[in-house]
């Protein structure tokens, strides 16, 4: 078989298990779903996006019958007195197409979204091997970025981080292969979701301006095509006399700051650098080495960075890396294209297979995990910096605060805020009393590994406890739940804590709850059994002792395995492991 019937046979087969993929795993909603949704039932109904109360209707009924609890968000009503949603609509005018026909051949109603997804990841990767004029070194340094890197982790979304990756994508391959007219619209469209990609078009425009040097048929061209990035400005103008809803509401200049941008490639929890380290490496090399190419990303990415930093929520929900830099990795790819290419060919090999190495191994750890709640929890990486170096690492406050916290809540109420290792406390945020402004107190270099955690003192009936406590949430814990005004927190087989005791032998209050099915619980102090007993689903009162003041860990088993409500309930989409429920904790 021929090099070229077995490149075919490859891209045909990962072609196939990635569409079989998107048609029988079972989808569920992420990012702002809500409003992506509710727009494609819209065109699917009446090719329009406006969200008629019919609309809203057979949103909720799919809300009920999947026990989605989304409700109707992202919504206003404009001038006409008809109501739109704050996003702009052209993805989901893509996705209603196999929303529709989803309906027809009664597969899953949220479908669409990771289809959608898939089909344009593909078209890249077919568009790289096919219709791209670089070197065949360059295709390979391409197709390697493409499949390896963490817009894989992307695909199962509700929203248009991979639309718009795929367009910016497709628009700077069209610039490489000399098109401009593409290399304008591609990107112009995919602006209309997420408007960094706005300045593609003008800097490809003015590139084919400054080249020709006059008003040519391929600049008037060019013009129509960056034209399209106006088109949501102008929609939502006429709609809401205003540009954009969520630059109206959800943004402020008063936000951009140079560690906001930077955060965006340092971060340790969701930069570039965490995920595809090597990339960011390359295109120094190659700003080193004055590849133009190189020299105009690495300014085109520092202009992305300053038009996404005025977002209010700087800590949104991601999936482990940002919304924002994950679609910057096209920029990088193709910033690094020429130098690649100008490798010596043992030189190229090596650094192909660290790439793929390193943010393969990365990219497919967090596929297997898939947190949803990624986004207020700290990465390894940044648990380790923390606990080593912590002066090393210094994120934008909200971050910090988030993260330790474990919530996106108001955290300057919380303040000061610090998270310790069995060194002591390692990083505090705090709000300086001379000049009112926040900033760290860091602890000294130590070589030390232990698992970080949060000092918070949780005031009576906050979070479980019912009194003033102590404590820290390890491992195994879910998000805060409220249920007929009891508050609890889901665990999964094993979960861990520590709580800080004034006095020896204080005795501890919990109630436990199973999912489901009944099981044997155990409860250890300091790896000391205290408590062993069945516990139901409906709650038991566990008591037991803890010897000694201090710090104290502990750690809650179930000998029965978690269980999955969607794999056990009918509708559900809860992947969540679960198997016990904690509340009601108090110590005397």
């Amino acid at each position: 078989m021929t090099r070229r019937k077995l490149l075919l046979s490859f891209m045909i087969i990962v072609s196939a298990i990635l569409l079989i993929w998107a048609i029988v795993h079972k989808p569920k909603l992420y990012g702002d779903a809500s409003e992506y949704m509710g727009m494609t039932i819209s065109f699917a109904n009446h090719l329009s996006p406006q969200f008629t109360s019919e609309d809203n209707a057979q949103l909720q009924e799919l809300w009920k019958e999947y026990d989605v609890h989304l409700g109707f968000s992202g919504a206003t009503k404009a001038l006409n007195d008809r109501v739109y949603f704050w996003h702009f609509w052209i993805y989901s005018a893509i996705c209603a197409i196999p929303y529709f026909f989803a309906k027809i051949l009664h597969l899953h109603p949220f479908i669409q979204f990771q289809l959608v997804n898939v089909i344009l990841y593909l078209l890249v990767f077919w568009w790289i091997v096919y219709k791209t004029n670089v070197e065949n070194r360059g295709k390979i340094w391409l197709v390697l970025i493409h499949l390896f890197n963490p817009i894989l982790l992307y695909l199962p979304w509700s929203s248009p981080e991979v639309f718009s990756y795929c367009l910016l994508f497709l628009g700077l391959l069209e610039f490489l292969n000399k098109r401009y007219f593409w290399a304008c619209l591609l990107p112009a469209i995919g602006s209309l979701q997420n408007p960094g990609l706005s300045i593609i078009p003008f800097v490809v425009w003015w590139f084919v301006l400054l080249r020709a040097r006059k008003i040519t048929k391929k600049l008037i061209y060019c013009t129509f095509a960056s034209a399209v990035v106006l088109i949501q400005y102008i929609f939502f103008y006429v709609l809401y006399h205003t540009p954009s809803l969520i630059g109206k509401d959800s943004a402020s200049f008063e936000e951009i700051s140079l560690n906001r941008i930077a955060s965006l490639f340092y971060d340790l929890n969701f930069g570039l650098l965490a995920y595809v380290p090597v990339l960011l490496i390359m295109i120094l090399l190659a700003v080193w080495k004055k590849d133009k190419l190189a020299i105009a990303s690495v300014i085109i990415l520092f202009i992305f960075g300053l038009i996404c930093s005025p977002q209010a929520n700087w800590n949104s929900g991601m999936m482990y890396i940002n919304r924002y830099s994950v679609w910057f990795i096209p920029m990088l790819a193709v910033g690094t294209t020429s130098y690649a290419c100008s490798m010596k060919k043992r030189t190229f090999m090596a650094t192909s297979s660290l790439f793929v190495i390193i943010t393969g191994i990365i990219t497919f750890t967090c596929m297997s995990l898939y947190k949803g709640d990624n986004h207020v929890s700290f990465s390894p990486l940044a648990k380790f910096v923390i606990s080593v170096a912590p002066s090393f690492y210094n994120p934008p406050e909200e971050i910090f605060a988030e993260r330790a916290l474990g919530g996106e809540i108001r955290f300057i109420d919380k303040l000061p805020i610090s998270i310790s290792n069995d060194e002591g406390i390692r990083k505090t945020l705090l709000m300086d009393p001379i000049t009112g402004k926040l900033r760290y107190e860091n602890g000294s270099p130590k070589l030390s590994v232990s698992d970080l955690r949060f000092v918070k003192r949780f005031a009576a009936n906050e979070d479980i406890f019912t009194q003033d406590t102590e404590a820290s949430f390890l491992i195994g814990w879910e998000g805060l739940e409220q249920h007929d005004n009891q508050k609890y927190r889901w665990t999964p087989e094993r979960a861990e804590m520590t709580v800080y005791t004034k006095n020896d032998n204080a005795v501890v209050n919990v109630n436990l709850s199973r999912f489901y099915s009944q099981s044997n619980c155990k409860i250890f102090v300091n790896d000391v059994k205290v408590y062993e007993g069945i516990i139901e689903t409906t709650s038991k009162l566990a008591t037991f002792n803890i010897p000694y003041k201090g710090s104290n860990r502990i750690v809650f088993v179930s000998d029965e395995k978690a269980l999955i409500p969607s794999d056990v309930l009918k509708g559900s989409q809860d992947n969540r492991k679960l198997s016990m429920a904690i509340s009601d904790f108090s110590i005397k």
